[in-house]
């Protein structure tokens, strides 16, 4: 059985091109932009997806100070806070 990923889906379409999607920090689904040739490509797009996505939450925390907790509400609570603050209900 092959390893579940842990940021992101690849399926193969009828036409043998992959699609990537990925759930987003909002919640909603979101596939990539395109299809690709390779399934290996659809995967590497996602590494960066994920990585540009970690990156931007960084850039918000630091441009806050990192003094409070900037995740809002309606981040799935799955998404790690990047500034280790646990949200309030």
């Amino acid at each position: 059985m092959a390893a579940r990923r842990r940021f992101g889906r690849v399926r193969r379409l009828p036409s043998g091109r992959y699609q990537a999607r990925y759930l987003g920090p909002d919640g909603l689904d979101r596939p990539a932009p395109g299809t690709f040739a390779s399934k290996t490509s659809a995967e590497k797009w996602l590494v960066r997806k994920e990585a540009e996505i970690h990156d931007d939450q960084k850039k918000d925390t630091s441009a806050a100070g990192g003094a409070s907790c900037s995740t809002p509400a309606s981040v799935p609570h799955r998404w790690p806070s990047p500034t280790g603050c646990s949200r309030q209900s």
